[in-house]
């Protein structure tokens, strides 16, 4: 009774102060007094304390009792919403408490708009989309005054829509922050003025938004935006505000690094080293550094401090490689040695990979010849030595790009540390052309000077093969609308791009330009895959295995190259009907138009988009 007593009048004292500053706490009437008493009650209640919570809640049930306040169940609600709430693990143990709190304002208070709003803000169901998106709209048309919380459905669509509608999602974005000074959607608005292209005004809007007194991760939201946007002064003014919160002294290095200001860079990196609890991603800082600003004797040890770390610091050695290009071969010690053989081993490992499935198609083959049976392959000039060569080059070509061009990230997913899952477009475009010369090349080794005479003779006319392969891309369309009706897609429209495509090839654009994405995307790829799948894989499994199951079994290693399991159906019929075209034309201009005439339209629609 001492505490609940101690309760009331602890909350009165603080909407009276309150009152003497805010001219809404100031008004006699409960509703507007009880508006913010959950942020008055999750300062107070220690999370250790579930008397003082049984406390506050009947606190809450008592004052509602009296007076029938839909804003005082509101912050009753968000009290249990939030009083306990672990942001580390994104827990509510009062979860439950919590929805039948909603549950209760749902059915008590259905008359009111503003017990709708807070309610479908916490639903997660797509119908709640439809369901607030309808409410706000009528709200909107309506003459009657907003609801107070109308904030929140602004902000939830705003967040919906921020996935497939940039321009929507500003708009809410804009409203919520109209509505609600105090909920700052600067950053998802930004980030959807980026995929619109609108440099300029995603700065704009970080910088009309920074809050000076704020600590908070929305905050450091903006540092990573602004350091993204090139705006590095803005950048370290907020992450060095952070810093005594967050510890930040690795994102100042970077960015000083930026402004050229080295010294200071280094020496922030180096305090991240020593403050971090991830001291090897720290210390791995600090030896890139070195590597390109500092002295040999600088940079050995710093390489050996982080090799000091363990292995995984460098599983592979390429760390110790760039330093002996760079700096020549120095300090070399015995432990150098491991990572590569690490890396040899990896190496063998890839090329081992394909006896998986060369091994049974060859055995099968061999049974049948002893039972007397053969197969007439349609293609004499490709065996299984050279499927063994092809999807071997396949594997470490992607190996060796990963690793040259994401090493960090490697290493860190190895060492079960976090990584953002955050699409790179200069990585991703360094690793397409990189991909595509190291193939181009590598397939082009098995050809010889006759072999190029069996890239357009067939039977046909080659204009009828050309035919035979824009009226086959119609198929293919067909199966791609059903592959997304059934099993969705996270598409660009194209029947051939995921959204990993679409940033690669865009990567390229913003990198390359234009010229280099269409040859990559529309030249280079339909015809080196058309070669690699229908040509050396199809022709040389179909000696050993009937033709269907060649067919399959290049159909499934063109899927898993292009690692879209949604799109698993369309990239399976596509390989098919490609292997199909390649044995009854005699030829790869019906499998090649087929592919070019899907990639052309992947091209102009990511094309425009930018």
């Amino acid at each position: 009774m001492f505490l609940k007593l101690k309760i009331y009048f602890l909350v009165c004292a603080y909407l009276v102060l309150k009152g003497a500053f805010n001219p809404v706490f100031a008004q006699s009437n409960f509703e507007l007094l009880y508006e913010q008493t959950a942020e008055f009650f999750i300062e107070k209640v220690n999370n250790a304390q579930e008397s003082s919570y049984q406390e506050v809640i009947e606190f809450y049930n008592e004052q509602l009792l009296k007076e029938r306040s839909v804003k005082l169940k509101i912050q009753q609600c968000i009290f249990i919403d939030k009083v306990f709430f672990n942001e580390d693990e994104y827990y509510n143990p009062k979860y439950e408490e919590f929805e039948n709190c909603l549950e209760q304002l749902k059915s008590d208070y259905s008359e009111f708009s503003e017990a709708s709003i807070y309610y479908l803000y916490n639903q997660y169901e797509d119908s709640s989309i439809v369901e607030i998106e309808k409410l706000s709209d009528s709200l909107k048309n309506s003459n009657s005054e907003l609801p107070y919380n109308i904030w929140m459905a602004y902000s939830k669509l705003a967040n919906h829509y921020s996935e497939e509608d940039p321009g929507l999602s500003i708009s809410y974005a804009i409203d919520a922050m109209g509505a609600n000074d105090e909920e700052d959607l600067s950053v998802l608005v930004a980030k959807q003025y980026l995929e619109l292209g609108e440099t300029l005004r995603a700065k704009e809007i970080l910088s009309e938004n920074i809050d000076t007194s704020s600590i908070t991760y929305n905050e450091y939201q903006k540092a990573e935006l602004f350091e993204e946007l090139g705006s590095y002064k803005e950048a370290y003014e907020i992450y060095l505000r952070l810093n005594d919160e967050w510890d930040n002294q690795s994102e100042i290095g970077r960015v000083l690094k930026k402004l050229d200001r080295m010294r200071e860079a280094r020496k922030y990196l180096v305090e991240a080293s020593e403050n971090n609890w991830n001291s090897r991603k720290a210390l791995e800082e600090v030896f890139l550094f070195d590597l390109e600003y500092s002295t040999v004797d600088t940079v050995l040890h710093s390489y050996n401090e982080m090799r000091n770390e363990g292995f995984w610091a460098d599983p592979f050695g390429i760390y110790k490689a760039r330093m002996i290009i760079k700096k020549g071969v120095i300090g070399f010690k015995f432990r150098d040695i491991l990572p590569f053989l690490s890396f040899i081993i990896l190496i063998l490992f890839c090329v081992a990979i394909p006896y998986l499935w060369i091994v049974p198609v060859y055995s099968y083959g061999k049974w049948k010849q002893d039972q007397g049976s053969t197969y007439k392959a349609f293609d004499e000039r490709w065996n299984l030595k050279h499927f063994w060569y092809i999807t071997s080059l396949f594997l470490i070509v992607s190996f060796l790009a990963e690793i040259l061009f994401s090493y960090s990230d490697f290493i860190a997913s190895w060492n079960d540390e976090f990584v953002e899952e955050k699409l790179d477009r200069l990585y991703l475009a360094r690793t397409v052309i990189f991909s595509d010369v190291i193939l181009v090349i590598g397939t082009f080794l098995l050809f010889k000077r006759k072999d190029w005479d069996y890239l357009w003779k067939g039977e046909n006319p080659i204009g009828k093969d050309i035919g035979l392969g824009i009226a086959f891309y119609f198929v293919v369309r067909i199966i791609y609308l059903i592959n997304v009706a059934i099993f969705g897609s996270d598409n660009i429209g194209s029947g051939m791009a995921t959204s990993l495509i679409e940033e690669a090839i865009l990567g390229v654009i913003e990198n390359y330009g234009s010229f280099a994405a269409f040859l990559t995307l529309v030249i280079i790829a339909p015809v080196l895959e058309e070669i690699q799948f229908r040509g050396i894989m199809l022709g040389s499994a179909s000696k050993y295995i009937p033709f269907w199951g060649a067919n399959i079994l290049q159909s499934v290693l063109f899927v898993a190259v292009h690692d879209n399991y949604s799109l698993f159906l369309f990239y399976f019929c596509f390989g098919m009907l490609a292997g199909y075209l390649r044995k009854n034309t005699g030829n790869y201009i019906a499998p090649i138009s087929l592919h070019m005439i899907n990639n052309l339209l992947a091209y102009f629609v990511i094309l425009l988009r930018t």
